[in-house]
């Protein structure tokens, strides 16, 4: 489209110059010469376009053709002019020169802009249809992004749970459960945590038991050394108490028999006071 746009300057250029060397000379006819020569380019490049429709060949083909006819034109000017022609004999002499290339020219832009509509449209069924896709395809997405969100939802939570009623097992004293970590990720290594704290804890538990049982034990022992002990002084303190009353009737045993013996030395003076007193009457 840039190139027929190009093209159809060009050939406005070369008219204006055309006419301008008609009315002023000068150097106008160089000009028009130039502006030719990017029409024939236009053409050109053109043509290297690729596959063409065959109207735009046969468009090209009356351009070249009409370029030849216009430039003969120029020319017939030239010499009118050089013989001392008139500018209206000039002018009638070569009115419609530029026809052929202007009629041409609008052909060829006639299907570049049905070739560019088309492809605007094809660009906005394309585009129409990529957002389709989009709204499709980001439907897709959402719907996979919310599944995606869900099951990792439920595989942080539903461990993490697991973990919070094992702790809760845990710290109501209970001891016996079994714990398995059902994967290897990081609530997994908590509850490998778990596991390992719980074992520590019914290890500790036990030998606290352990300990207490010996300690009960123990004292089982000692309460039956003291209660023995207890039964073995009060013996004794019968005993004590036997030997002392023992002791006692002794005493009184022996204090009566120094009273007898008292007596009986008493009667055994009297009796020798009297044997003496009895000698003596004899």
């Amino acid at each position: 489209m840039a190139t027929v746009d190009k093209g159809e300057i060009a050939l406005g250029n070369a008219i204006h110059h055309f006419k301008n060397y008609v009315l002023r000379s000068r150097d106008y006819d160089k000009k028009f010469d130039a502006d030719m020569v990017e029409i024939d380019q236009v053409v050109i490049n053109y043509g290297k376009n690729g596959t063409m429709l065959p109207k735009e060949t046969d468009a090209l083909e009356r351009i070249r053709r009409g370029a030849t006819v216009y430039r003969s034109a120029i020319k017939k000017a030239v010499s009118m002019k050089a013989a001392g022609a008139s500018i209206e004999e000039i002018d009638k002499s070569i009115s419609g020169a530029d026809k052929e290339i202007g009629i041409a020219f609008g052909e060829l832009s006639a299907v570049t802009n049905a070739e560019t509509k088309a492809a605007s449209s094809d660009l906005s069924n394309l585009v129409s249809n990529g957002e389709q896709w989009l709204v499709i395809m980001g439907s897709v997405v959402m719907l996979l992004s919310g599944l995606a969100a869900w099951f990792t939802a439920r595989g942080i939570t539903g461990p993490l749970n697991d973990a919070v009623a094992v702790a809760r097992t845990v710290a109501s004293g209970d001891l016996s459960k079994t714990i398995v970590p059902a994967s290897l990720d990081e609530t997994g290594r908590l509850m490998e945590a778990l596991r390992d704290m719980n074992a520590s804890l019914a290890r500790i538990v036990g030998e606290v038991r352990t300990g207490t049982d010996t300690i009960a034990t123990a004292t089982n022992q000692i309460s039956a050394g003291n209660r023995d002990l207890s039964s073995r002084t009060e013996e004794q303190a019968a005993s004590l108490e036997e030997t002392a009353s023992s002791m006692e009737q002794l005493t009184a045993a022996v204090k009566q028999n120094a009273d007898n013996a008292q007596q009986a030395n008493a009667l055994a003076v009297s009796a020798s006071d009297t044997a003496v007193r009895g000698g003596a009457v004899v």
